[in-house]
């Protein structure tokens, strides 16, 4: 207690005059400077969307979405989201609801000189916490098109939202909260022309479609219209259940190239667009958008896997699935991407099963000639793109019945819900650009039957129910060479199969059926009859069938039942073998109908013609001596 008193004793003593105290700030009375008792002023321009973990979502002034960590509410970051906000006198808004003060020696007045940038983060926390746990995943929307929630159309401009609702004319809407979802503000996107657009021969469809039928297309009835409906599909693709997925296939010079650049202006660069991407780099860059993707130079390459990540996300792309990735952080990301794709190539990789059904490929022929694709300036595709998206808004309400009427005629005609899926979202889509009113059933040019017939001329039906009665696990065990242990020859196993069962150019030669019945044993095959018919009995789990399926999506661990147990009981026909079958070891089995593995005996009509056929087929397997035999 006494150290103090010395202290101002000894000032005295030296003749220092002590210095006044500071006068106090004055009172907070609630006015413009201060935080109102309920969180951020009322004129605050930025809005607190919520918490999740550790992350703080916010819309800053230009209605941005911005992403700030705890411990990132610093000085500078709080100030970028206030952006470039005064008041009415000019100060930052910033400085004016969190207010430091220093008083001016001269007058004695109070001047506000900065933010104090710890109570404007606690603030800032504490309403962002307040307004809950919040996921971007589920409310966020970038550009591109989008479904209401009462059935409208929203475009997503970047600066502006367009809402079509049945029955009233388009109206503007400003990006930020609407609908229960957040739109945040992006670079401008080419909006809908302010002008209604006609259909049929006067209006923007036909004039596109006019220019597409410029490229050679292969099938030249139905691919020009397809890709036209692709266009129409990818700018609702966000909008709608299923994203449309096209390839564009050709040699050098038919005009791939210039399809996609006429597709980007087109678009008005309201697209992602790259010869050279792979598929996190797609995804990051379309973040929460649902713009169309266009990827060029997209050739197989066996040795790298970007091809395949980006077909796999074009795939989930399609029915917009949630996909899931780990983090060297062991923190889990989810992302979901909503876009349309279009590949181009000079071939195209090759395509599992999965993915077949979903990729609509259009073949280019090569440009002969002075043919060439009579292409449009930049600036007038892309007000024909605009012109085109008035249609999409002006029509959208009738894009439900208009893909019912395409999917039940397809229905009819055998295809399968893909298809359907697939060609008949094409097919809606440019009868949505092209036309005025719901497809008639018997119309001979546009009516839903005349187009189905169309597909058929194309063989597309047909290309369908092969691929859905293929078993590509049968095709590829029965085109596998496997080699006889004895003189070392090696044959097809489908030819194996067809020596045991004496049929083909092998037919009652016994000598043969018995060497071959022993070589598939080894193979884990045999063949079996039952109720009278012949089959193939493929055991479940065998380490020979486990070594022809090595390195395939069939493959097996050792010991255990192999997947193929499960494709091949899809085969028509097929039996389940509850008893166990002998090959070499006991195991259960799946039978297949022998006639499915190789031609019906009787296929042949004569001895004549069954020896010059083996002839033939022991010529063609005819190898040179392998060096490696002893």
């Amino acid at each position: 207690m006494t150290e103090p008193l010395d202290m101002i004793r000894a000032m005295r003593d030296q003749g220092e005059t002590i210095p006044p105290a500071p006068p106090e700030p004055p009172p907070d009375e609630g006015g413009p400077g201060d935080e109102p008792p309920g969180g951020l002023p009322p004129d605050c321009p930025v809005v607190p969307l919520g918490v999740c973990g550790d992350q703080y979502h916010y819309l800053d002034a230009l209605l941005q979405h911005r992403v700030l960590s705890a411990k990132d509410h610093s000085r500078n970051n709080l100030m970028s989201l206030y952006g470039a906000a005064l008041d009415g006198w000019g100060t930052p808004l910033a400085w004016v609801h969190f207010p430091r003060k220093v008083q001016n020696k001269a007058t004695g007045e109070w001047e506000i000189t900065g933010i104090k940038a710890e109570i404007a983060a606690d603030t800032m926390m504490r309403v962002c916490a307040r307004a809950g746990v919040w996921s971007a995943l589920d409310r966020m929307r970038g550009s591109g098109a989008w479904l209401g929630g009462d059935g409208q159309l929203i475009l997503h401009a970047g600066d502006a939202l367009v809402v079509a609702e049945a029955g009233q004319r388009p109206r503007a809407e400003p990006p930020g909260r609407f609908g229960g979802h957040i739109y945040p503000a992006a670079p401008p996107c080419p909006r809908p022309d302010p002008h209604r657009q006609a259909g049929g021969k006067d209006g923007p469809a036909a004039q596109l479609l006019t220019l597409l039928q410029s490229w050679a297309w292969r099938r030249s009835e139905i691919d020009a219209y397809l890709m036209l409906g692709w266009v129409g599909a990818a700018m609702i693709g966000g909008a709608t259940d299923w994203r449309a997925i096209a390839w564009v296939t050709g040699d050098l010079g038919t005009g791939k190239s210039t399809l996609q650049t006429s597709l980007k202006h087109l678009f008005g660069g309201a697209l992602l667009q790259s010869p050279d991407a792979t598929a996190a780099a797609v995804r990051q860059t379309l973040g929460y958008a649902s713009l169309p993707v266009l990827i060029d130079e997209a050739e197989p390459d066996p040795d790298s896997r970007k091809m395949a990540d980006l077909i796999k996300l074009a795939r989930n792309a399609a029915t917009g699935a949630l996909a899931l990735r780990g983090g060297a952080d062991h923190q889990a990301s989810q992302f979901v991407v909503r876009s349309a794709f279009l590949f181009g190539s000079i071939l195209v990789p090759p395509l599992q099963r999965q993915d077949r059904s979903r990729i609509v490929v259009l073949d280019l022929d090569p440009l002969t000639g002075s043919m060439e694709p009579e292409g449009l300036a930049p600036r007038k595709l892309e007000q024909l793109g605009r012109r085109l998206l008035r249609r999409i808004v002006d029509h959208w309400p009738r894009l439900e019945e208009t893909l019912g009427a395409y999917r039940a005629a397809m229905a009819e005609a055998g295809y399968s819900a893909r298809g359907r899926d697939v060609y008949g979202t094409l097919l809606a889509c440019a009868d949505l650009l092209l036309h005025d009113a719901l497809p008639a059933s018997d119309d001979e040019e546009t009516g839903t039957a005349a187009w189905i017939d169309k597909l058929g001329r194309a063989g597309v039906l047909s290309e369908e129910r092969e691929g859905l009665a293929r078993n590509e696990c049968l095709e590829y065990l029965l085109t596998t060479e496997l080699e006889s242990p004895t003189d070392r020859k090696r044959y097809l196993i489908g030819d194996w199969i067809a020596r045991a069962a004496n049929r083909g150019p092998w037919a009652t030669d016994p000598d043969q059926r018995d060497h071959a019945r022993r070589v598939l044993l080894l193979a884990g095959l045999r063949l079996q009859p039952h109720g009278g018919q012949e089959y193939l009995a493929v055991a479940n789990a065998h380490r020979g069938l486990a070594r022809i399926f090595e390195r395939t999506e069939w493959q097996s661990r050792s010991g255990l039942d192999g997947p193929w147990r499960q494709v091949l009981r899809r085969v028509p026909g097929h039996i389940v073998c509850d008893k166990t079958i002998w090959f070499g070891t006991a195991s259960r089995a799946t039978l297949v109908p022998l006639d499915v593995c190789v031609p019906p005996a009787g296929s042949h009509s004569s001895a004549a013609d069954r020896d010059s056929d083996r002839d033939k087929a022991d010529a063609a397997y005819s190898l040179a001596p392998d060096p490696l035999a002893p």
